[in-house]
């Protein structure tokens, strides 16, 4: 077995992404984005940062919420709306 970065892309999306999950419309600026609802009603967002680490913002509902991410990152995000 060799763990390559595919293997990590795909071991983070099957530990946060449940059978059944439907792809939701998000949109970022400054991010790589795909946002995903599981079957329990919560958000599956996953985040690309290709910088150094930084604050991102996310609105979700009208609300907003500050997330740290860590830099040259791949990142999942499990909100409950």
């Amino acid at each position: 077995l060799i763990l390559n970065p595919d293997y990590e892309v795909f071991q983070l999306l099957g530990r946060n992404l449940r059978p059944g999950a439907v792809r939701v419309r998000c949109f970022s600026q400054l991010l790589s984005c795909l946002c995903y609802r599981n079957p329990d009603g919560r958000l599956c967002l996953i985040l690309r940062n290709l910088e150094e680490a930084r604050q991102a913002e996310v609105t979700i509902n009208g609300v907003l919420r500050r997330v740290d991410l860590p830099g040259h990152a791949l990142c999942a995000l499990i909100l409950d709306v």
